[in-house]
């Protein structure tokens, strides 16, 4: 695991931080939400509390279980990010 991983294993956020509450209102209830950098879930887990089904992705190894343990569909995983058009997705 590399040094980024470990600092960031855990969420350095409250569920009780007003920023967190504002994207929560903004989801929405009974959807899918894909919380990419899920870390320990903290902030999926009030997506679950608001009837959505969440799916996170993580590089940190032992977030996942954490995660997990949280109600979160979560994977170990790491993105490449791209920009692109809808009509030219990479394969």
């Amino acid at each position: 695991m590399n040094s980024i991983q470990e600092r960031y294993e855990t969420s350095r956020c409250s569920q009780e931080d007003v920023r967190i509450k504002k994207v929560v209102g903004l989801i929405g209830k009974a959807g899918a939400v894909l919380d990419l950098g899920c870390l320990d879930g903290t902030v999926g887990e009030l997506f679950i509390k608001q009837g959505n089904i969440v799916h996170g992705i993580d590089a940190s190894k032992s977030a996942i279980p954490r995660a997990v343990s949280r109600g979160l569909h979560a994977k170990l995983g790491n993105l490449r990010l791209c920009q692109c058009e809808v009509r030219h997705l990479p394969s």
